[in-house]
């Protein structure tokens, strides 16, 4: 196999074409930068392509807050942010009392909306699907928040 992995889609092309009916090389790869190409190079012979645009969506896409966690903001001059937690359907914690979660020490859930009413969080609160939890925390235990949320 042989792999192009310039920064031009061009250059790509030509290369892996010459590759396969020059050099008869069974199988080409090649990186594609505007995404629009991909038809393009497989349409011209292209056995494979990676398109690094999509790649990198990929690796955004992870890094996005997924499960409906999302930290909102640091507090300024202290070691604490602000977190919004959404109680999914297959969250865990749904049907759970507040003070059953499990939350790590120092950690406060400030308020839950609820349809768009704000309760008081209090710890026999038990949780919905769809309540919103405003969640401080200290910044060091945002995974474990997360965790004791997630199950």
């Amino acid at each position: 196999a042989m792999i192009a992995v310039t920064g031009e889609d061009p250059a790509n092309l030509i290369i892996c074409q010459l590759a396969k009916w020059k050099c008869n090389v069974p199988r080409v790869i090649a990186r594609v930068n505007d995404p629009k190409n991909e038809i393009v190079f497989k349409a011209l012979g292209i056995d494979e392509t990676i398109s690094s645009t999509r790649v990198l969506m990929s690796v955004i896409e992870q890094e996005l807050p997924s499960s409906g966690f999302i930290p909102l903001m640091p507090l300024t001059g202290s070691h604490l942010e602000l977190i919004e937690a959404e109680i999914g359907p297959d969250t865990p914690s749904a049907g759970k009392s507040v003070r059953s979660l499990g939350l790590p020490r120092g950690t406060a859930v400030g308020g839950i909306v609820r349809k768009g009413s704000v309760l008081h969080a209090d710890d026999d609160e038990v949780l919905e699907v769809g309540d919103r939890l405003v969640i401080l925390a200290p910044t060091k235990d945002e995974s474990e928040v997360r965790k004791a949320l997630s199950g």
